[in-house]
């Protein structure tokens, strides 16, 4: 048995972070690894370690080694919200549920909450994920998952046809991002259904506006 020095874990889980960080995770996860033969039970390291295989595709591997982490820290927002994503990502909705429920037991984090949101979605339980996605609409801390709510709520309420609420949303999105055209383009498409031609117009020609030249 070769036998390291115990800092040397540290080497070797410094040089994985910096893999880590340039997204090569194929090779972070060979240093992870050589920390983890010093010490399998290095706690930063199992998550890393999870985080990259399931960065690379490999959700079962990554679920293997974020359960060990979540054995030696059953509290850890990152530990249950990496485990939330794998299944999440391989359409566990229920177990991912579970998880993101056991986030929020955890931290108040806006994150878990939006894709609690999308996984009540996906069992279609729609009423509880609007009122979730609608509550996020109206957050002024995290524009990301704001738009990503609207974005939800915008082809909910398309796939209702309820064509004013769209408006609605589309009009909220327009003044968080202003030179978004896409925004300008749907919204165009929607004042089109309402036929309300002139404001189609005007939005249509903002969203041409806005778009990038071709071949520029």
């Amino acid at each position: 048995t070769v036998h390291h020095p115990p800092e040397r874990k540290f080497i070797y889980f410094f040089i994985g972070e910096i893999h880590f960080n340039q997204k090569n995770f194929t090779s972070a996860i060979v240093f992870y690894d050589k920390a983890l033969t010093i010490q399998d039970t290095f706690f930063e390291c199992l998550v890393k370690r999870g985080i990259s295989s399931s960065k690379i595709g490999k959700y079962e591997d990554g679920l293997f080694y974020l359960k060990k982490a979540y054995a030696i820290k059953p509290k850890s927002f990152l530990v249950n919200f990496e485990i939330a994503k794998i299944y999440f990502f391989t359409n566990n909705f229920e177990k991912a549920l579970e998880n993101f429920n056991n986030c929020l037991k955890i931290v108040n984090d806006i994150r878990a909450y939006f894709y609690k949101g999308v996984c009540l979605y996906k069992l279609s339980k729609h009423d509880k994920a609007i009122s979730i996605f609608e509550s996020i609409s109206q957050t002024q801390t995290n524009i990301k998952y704001r738009k990503a709510a609207i974005n939800e709520l915008v082809k909910h309420y398309y796939s209702e046809a309820k064509y004013h609420k769209v408006l609605e949303y589309l009009m909220i999105l327009k003044s968080i991002d202003p030179s978004n055209e896409t925004v300008y383009f749907e919204l165009g498409k929607v004042f089109y259904i309402l036929k309300k031609f002139k404001e189609a117009f005007i939005n249509l020609e903002d969203a041409f506006e806005r778009a990038p030249l071709q071949g520029v």
